[in-house]
């Protein structure tokens, strides 16, 4: 019963969605647990409940919600700003959580500054693909050094994919697809550990682009 968990534990907001058109919360902040405590017995759930803690700065402690007085001045981060403020690498106050468990959640949620992308160059024959490409990898590498990062940029220049990674493949649709593919997926390898992948290629097909930019993204976060 119960896929054999012997506790569980149903925090504010659970499996909550997002505000409705209104802007008003769909259910209430703690109507999960109220849920739960009206099937307990159906469910063999004995819920144990205590009330929200919120921080307090003129005492720099967490006090029962019912404890607040209008004196009181309380500060939260709700678990989305908490994200965003990693990944745009904000400090986060000690009153909220350690450093410690900081360098743990930046290791799942990297900050901007570090994260890889990919940027991908497509055009006719002669366009300027590679000479773009060329002049964006020397500004982003001069602009990593600048900063002092070590974030590396790679140029997967589409002629120079055919003599490697391509080899064999001809140019008909489904070769010059899967030639895409390959170089996509070298790119989300380049994105997935922080660095900048610049391709140049002609990729006329949408569908293929777009295939490779969820596969990016998947990856690379």
């Amino acid at each position: 019963k119960n896929y054999g968990a012997t506790h569980f534990i149903v925090g504010r907001d659970h499996a909550g969605v997002k505000n409705g058109n209104n802007n008003e919360p769909f259910y209430d902040p703690f109507e999960a647990q109220t849920l739960v405590q009206k099937h307990e017995e159906e469910i063999g759930i004995e819920a144990v409940t205590f009330e929200e803690m919120v921080y307090v700065a003129e005492r720099q402690l967490y006090v029962p919600k019912s404890e607040v007085t209008e004196e009181d001045t309380v500060l939260n981060i709700s678990g989305s700003k908490l994200r965003d403020m990693i990944r745009n690498g904000e400090e986060i106050p000690s009153w909220f959580t350690p450093l410690d468990v900081v360098k743990v959640l930046e290791k799942d949620y990297t900050p901007r500054d570090k994260q890889g992308f990919t940027v991908l160059l497509t055009g006719l024959s002669g366009s300027g693909k590679s000479t773009i490409a060329n002049a964006l990898q020397n500004k982003l590498t001069e602009i990593t050094f600048e900063n002092g990062g070590e974030r590396r940029v790679s140029n997967l220049d589409g002629d120079i994919v055919r003599q490697t990674l391509s080899k064999g493949l001809g140019f008909s649709e489904e070769d010059r697809r899967e030639n895409v593919r390959r170089v996509g997926w070298v790119a989300s390898e380049v994105a997935k550990h922080g660095g900048v992948a610049i391709c140049a290629l002609i990729a006329p097909n949408a569908e293929v682009r777009r295939e490779v930019r969820e596969m990016v993204e998947e990856r690379s976060g």
